[in-house]
């Protein structure tokens, strides 16, 4: 690879990570592992506090109820949901403590391009990332690696992957840019220590960073 090319490629990494700057800072999260057959209520529930009627559970409040109108109210204003109806969300009763989920992304191996299976759990992914009620809400992509190879190198091939998932989300979907931020975790935040080179630890997480 030319200078000129190793100088593009870091300028390009330089601006995805640095999308997001001024947003609140995600930490470890103790994360939903999802099951690649995940569907979308399930991924729903795990990312966010107000959902679709369609996914109410007992227990949970209808958002237009005088009680918990305010929540949703609150919701609208600080992400400018314009379209979000009350009578169609509902305030889950028991949130998830982190709005985070974990997935067993596929790629290639030793690289960073996307699986056939891998694309399709994304695409269940981004139609709750394009629902109404999640309008605006920012979304911190991370790339995750087990314990296997030096540590500079998962971090590097963390971070193209958590970017080549952004930028599925992006061209294939249309998300807003603005509201994704990709970051390379590399095997820093494992998910199963105890099995440092279990398949646990390579994984894909959504954080909503939005509260």
């Amino acid at each position: 690879m030319s200078n000129h090319a190793r100088f593009i490629g870091a300028a390009v990494l330089g601006a995805v990570l640095a999308i997001g700057a001024g947003l609140p800072n995600a930490i470890a999260q103790d994360a939903t592992y999802l099951s690649k057959d995940a569907g979308y209520c399930e991924i729903f529930r795990s990312i966010s506090k107000v959902v679709p009627q369609e996914c109410a559970q007992d227990g949970d409040f209808l958002a237009g109820s005088a009680q918990h109108k305010g929540m949703l109210t609150r919701s609208i204003v600080r992400r400018n949901v314009k379209n979000a109806s009350p009578d169609s969300a509902v305030v889950q009763q028991d949130p998830p403590k982190e709005l985070s989920i974990a997935l067993k992304v596929q790629f290639a191996l030793d690289s960073a391009a996307l699986t056939p299976e891998a694309k399709q759990i994304l695409d269940r992914v981004a139609e709750v990332f394009k629902n109404d009620l999640m309008t605006n809400t920012y979304i911190q992509i991370e790339g995750h690696a087990d314990a296997s190879g030096a540590a500079n190198y998962n971090d590097a091939l963390s971070t193209r992957r958590a970017i080549a998932v952004r930028s599925f989300l992006i061209e294939s979907h249309g998300i807003d840019s603005k509201r994704l931020l990709a970051q390379g975790k590399g095997e820093r935040e494992l998910y199963d220590p105890d099995n440092p080179y279990g398949g646990a630890n390579r994984r894909v997480e959504f954080v909503n960073i939005s509260g």
